[in-house]
């Protein structure tokens, strides 16, 4: 069976974030100002997603799912967020 992983994405409001899931587990999680080295970054978290997928070596291409949070009303399916990656 393939390995599975998945892409949580928080995006264009306050705090935006990623992280990764592996088989189930995440492993990796941060938010972008991490990497900007700026409070309440509420852009896409492109950097934070191209180090996750560096550090597992993997492709967007490996992802299966992507995930993302809409607003403040829990999850939304992440379905168009691929392309933006």
């Amino acid at each position: 069976m393939r390995d599975q992983y998945v892409l949580g994405i928080s995006a264009f409001y306050h705090d935006s974030a990623a992280c990764l899931l592996y088989d189930g587990d995440i492993v990796p999680a941060a938010q972008e100002e991490r990497f900007k080295r700026l409070k309440v970054v509420a852009g896409f978290p492109s950097n934070v997603v191209a180090y996750w997928l560096e550090c597992a070596g993997i492709q967007i291409d490996d992802v299966q799912y992507v995930g993302r949070v809409q607003g403040s009303s829990g999850m939304s399916s992440g379905a168009n967020s691929r392309a933006r990656l």
